[in-house]
């Protein structure tokens, strides 16, 4: 009976027979390999699929070792992903003298005058540059931050669900934090480029909502995860929702909100200098004009800058994040 059931369905036939964990997975193995090859559109790669699915029917019967289906899916989502991107290393020999026009120039960086330590004029848009990213990075994740906390408390369901009201607002809560997260900090700056105009502002405003959003699930996920007992203990005495949140939970987790929000500083940096390319401000807006100007000894030194200020930075948050750990 499970035999003819995996035939027609996969995975039915383990599922049948208690092991519902190994006919989920080749479920989902047999739909997504179909699914690829339906979306490819090449029949010759349907033999992947059907590999994977009579896999499915020895497996029912004596179990089958599982690297067989893994590895047939591996094959089939390499060899589409080579034929989708167009993969060919030739072109890069074939234009590399096109390539080395670019290079030629980056290898000389335009941050200082000749023989002199003082800054070129591009080398004083660098500085500016880096000192809006730093600054909006800086601004987006205090606020982020702030803003989160709230978020972090609502959206914590050992917190919100004592009532149907609090279970309410937990649901709006975790719906306005994944509607936020969904969306990607630079779509939001291309939006509030639109609204507020060119500018270190919207940048400002894209990074402080995806900040937010961000934080504030791992701040709920934190809180959820803290021991019960404290939380139990409190509200046996006939405690207010805000003072078991002041004596059972803050202690425990001021620590790891510190060592988030350090670490999304960090992020923060390396995303800002992203949100320049669409008009968002920072180093990044400089760098987009110079590789539209194609003047790439000012690219070449903005790169060196933006590495140096990673660097730097990842270094700090880790020192920072060591201690509050």
């Amino acid at each position: 009976m499970s035999l003819i059931a995996s035939l027609f369905i996969p995975g039915l036939g383990q599922a049948l027979r208690g092991n519902f964990d190994r006919g989920a997975a080749i479920f989902c193995a047999v739909a997504s390999a179909l699914m690829f090859t339906l979306w490819y559109g090449q029949p010759i790669w349907f033999i992947f699929p059907a590999m994977i699915w009579l896999w499915n029917v020895w497996d029912v019967k004596a179990r089958a070792p599982a690297w067989m289906p893994f590895t047939a899916w591996m094959v089939m989502a390499l060899e589409i992903g080579v034929a989708v991107t167009e993969f060919d290393l030739l072109s890069l020999w074939q234009n590399a003298e096109r390539g080395a026009v670019i290079l030629r120039p980056m290898l000389r960086p335009d941050f200082f005058e000749p023989d002199s330590w003082n800054l070129s004029f591009n080398g004083g848009y660098i500085l500016e540059g880096i000192q809006q990213t730093l600054g909006m990075a800086l601004l987006a994740t205090t606020l982020g931050a702030i803003f989160a906390v709230p978020f972090g408390f609502v959206a914590a369901r050992n917190l919100m669900g004592a009532n149907v009201v609090t279970r309410l607002i937990y649901f709006v809560a975790r719906a306005i934090l994944n509607i936020a997260r969904s969306i990607e900090s630079l779509i939001l700056a291309i939006i509030f480029v639109k609204v507020v105009g060119l500018g270190t502002f919207a940048g400002f405003i894209a990074l402080t909502i995806h900040t937010t959003a961000a934080l504030g699930k791992l701040f709920s996920e934190i809180i959820e995860s803290i021991d019960p007992g404290p939380i139990e203990a409190i509200r046996s005495t006939g405690a207010t929702w805000l003072q078991t949140v002041r004596y059972a939970v803050i202690p425990q987790i001021v620590p790891q909100f510190t060592a988030l929000t350090i670490y999304r500083w960090d992020i923060n940096v390396r995303t800002s200098t992203i949100i320049g390319l669409v008009g968002g401000g920072g180093i990044g807006f400089f760098l987009n004009q110079w590789i539209r100007n194609g003047d790439y000894r000012a690219v070449s030194a903005s790169f060196i800058a933006i590495a140096v200020i990673v660097v730097l930075m990842d270094f700090l948050s880790a020192r920072l994040r060591k201690n509050y750990e």
